[in-house]
């Protein structure tokens, strides 16, 4: 199998892509809920 260090250096970066991915997942709600906001004339 992989070495030690190549696990521990794969395991951060997925960390590092699952946080990105909430990151954008978190925008893109945002945005919606400005775009609706702004639909009822609440911006």
């Amino acid at each position: 199998g992989l070495k030690d260090k190549v696990k521990d250096k794969l395991s951060k970066i997925e960390i590092l892509i699952e946080f990105l991915r909430y990151v954008k997942l978190t925008i893109k709600i945002d945005i919606r809920l400005y775009e609706r906001r702004k639909k009822k004339g609440e911006v």
